[in-house]
């Protein structure tokens, strides 16, 4: 009944069971030390779950949380997939970057405009690996979250204004 997902040095498990997550905690530490490894302490936390993100009675140690970021992914409560704030901020910082350089230099504010949009809406193709934000795929195949999609076109849109306005 429980939920395991690792990925390179990246670990996440998760149970309804205080009890059952702070067992497998210690097998994990167990093991690791067994091979001659160590996790990094900095990067472990003890989560519990849930949709107003609430601490948990049961397990007071563990830190109430609505959503966990695994590999630059969000997972909320809910089960919805989004980027997490980090890729997020860097999908909105690259698309400036490139709408601001599409738009330096130009013509009319019509002009600009166009080629900022064509430069953002290039980079959130997937199929074009020449010109594809790292996120875009993410975007097209994993992401599920509405709320932070409609957030991402609000950002992107005042990123594209702000480029071709300076």
């Amino acid at each position: 009944g429980a939920f395991y997902a690792r990925y390179s040095d990246d670990l996440v498990f998760a149970h309804p069971s205080p009890d059952v997550v702070q067992h497998a905690a210690a097998r994990i530490a167990a093991t690791t030390e067994s091979l001659g490894l160590s996790l990094n302490d900095a990067k472990g936390r003890d989560l519990y779950l849930t949709a107003p993100g609430r601490a948990s009675a049961a397990w007071p140690a563990a830190r109430g949380t609505d959503h966990v970021d695994l590999l630059g992914l969000r997972v909320d409560a809910r089960g919805q997939v989004g980027l997490s704030d980090a890729k997020a901020r860097e999908l909105v910082r690259d698309l400036g970057r490139r709408a601001t350089a599409a738009a330096r230099n130009q013509g009319s504010e019509r002009e600009r405009t166009r080629l900022a949009t064509g430069v953002v809406r290039a980079a959130l193709e997937p199929g074009d690996p020449d010109h594809a934000a790292r996120a875009a795929r993410l975007l097209r195949s994993v992401v599920t979250d509405r709320a932070q999609l409609a957030d991402l076109d609000a950002r992107i849109a005042r990123t594209v204004a702000e480029a071709v306005t300076g």
